[in-house]
């Protein structure tokens, strides 16, 4: 049982340092909004939607996290998946590109 233990606080301190170099991400976020929406009622919606999005992942995202851990067995393919939805899409944003 001491072993699990031990293990399982050093995945979570190296979680936690990896999560900590990732932390930039809310600043970054009203950066991009800033640099490309125009000013005036867009930008103030579109803020609205980046602190939205972010109060949701807060509040849904453990929960979505804990059902994939005890209901699918490799959770971080899902998790991975996402994220790379999440790039694919951002990257369409930024360049103007759609696909389809």
């Amino acid at each position: 049982e001491g072993a699990d233990n031990t293990t399982t606080m050093w995945v979570f301190v190296v979680l936690l340092a990896l999560s900590g170099c990732f932390s930039a991400t809310f600043t970054l976020t009203f950066a991009y909004v800033s640099d490309t929406v125009p000013k005036g009622d867009k930008r103030v919606a579109a803020y609205g939607l980046a602190l939205a999005t972010f109060g949701l992942s807060f509040t849904i995202g453990p929960m979505a996290g804990g059902y994939l851990a005890r209901n699918v067995d490799v959770p971080e393919d899902d998790s991975a998946g996402v994220a790379m939805a999440e790039e694919i899409h951002l990257n369409e944003e930024s360049t103007g590109e759609r696909s389809g």
